[in-house]
């Protein structure tokens, strides 16, 4: 093989693996969108909130920017929970009184089983 045939074979070599890299980093900041967890917001219970289930005693209702709102005195106040997805959450559902899941956009797909204080994300779309 002549060194310029080497030198050629490299440099495509080269521009391959840049474009490797390049998309690599694409796809990490794309999931880095999903990885965002809600943020705790002052006033939580005047965002868009999509849907509701009564668990128990308590009310459980889910929203835009992964809010989740819980209530323990029928809706005269809520307290937010921590979720792992900020992006917008459109049903939840409970079997029972621990056991619930949250959806919403990007296929993302939560879990609860202590009534809806805390969540786990089983599931979003990369």
């Amino acid at each position: 093989m002549t060194l310029s045939i080497r030198k050629n074979m490299f440099a495509h070599l080269c521009q391959g693996l840049i474009c490797a890299l390049l998309f690599s980093a694409m796809l990490a900041s794309a999931n880095d969108v999903l990885a965002a967890a809600s943020q705790i917001a002052p006033r939580a219970e005047q965002s868009l909130l999509l849907d509701g289930q009564v668990v128990g005693k308590r009310l459980v209702v889910v929203g835009e920017r992964g809010h989740i709102l819980v209530s323990e005195d029928a809706g005269r106040s809520w307290q937010q929970r921590p979720v792992p997805t900020d992006v917008t959450l459109t049903s939840v559902y409970f079997i029972n009184d621990q056991l619930g899941w949250a959806a919403g956009h990007d296929a993302v797909i939560l879990r609860t089983d202590d009534g809806g204080l805390t969540w786990q994300q089983l599931y979003a779309d990369p």
